[in-house]
């Protein structure tokens, strides 16, 4: 138990010894120090979950874009309809993650004999050339 002096009667002592114990004590150390890192420690945990979510997205989104990439260049020839069903591929390798717009923008490349590459057709989402 800490002893409290007595009382200095010149003007300001009482405060100087008042801080002094009030420094001394340690009685609330731990719930001061857990108040401070809990919301730190919070903040990292969600910030690596988040990452992580974030991450994921990227190599589904990687994949389908490969897997597009993969599926129409195993074709001769391709039509409209082909690639308008490109969409619904690139959706089932994301999931389960929503998709709200999908834009897809392919171009087909021909590269001659001279190693000249020309673009041959290109084709959006929207069923336009961009």
């Amino acid at each position: 138990m800490i002893r409290e002096r007595a009382e200095d009667t010149r003007p300001g002592r009482g405060i100087l010894v008042r801080l002094r114990t009030l420094l001394r004590r340690r009685d609330g150390v731990g719930a001061v120090e857990f108040a401070i890192v809990v919301p730190m420690l919070i903040m990292v945990y969600i910030g690596a979950f988040e990452i992580s979510v974030a991450m994921t997205v990227y190599r589904k989104i990687s994949r389908a874009s490969s897997s597009i990439s993969d599926l129409i260049t195993q074709k001769s020839s391709v039509d409209t309809d082909y690639l308008d069903g490109m969409e619904n591929v690139a959706r089932t390798i994301i999931a389960p993650f929503t998709v709200g717009t999908l834009s897809l923008k392919i171009t087909g490349i021909v590269v001659s004999s001279s190693g000249t590459a020309t673009v041959a057709w290109s084709r959006d989402q929207a069923g336009a050339t961009p």
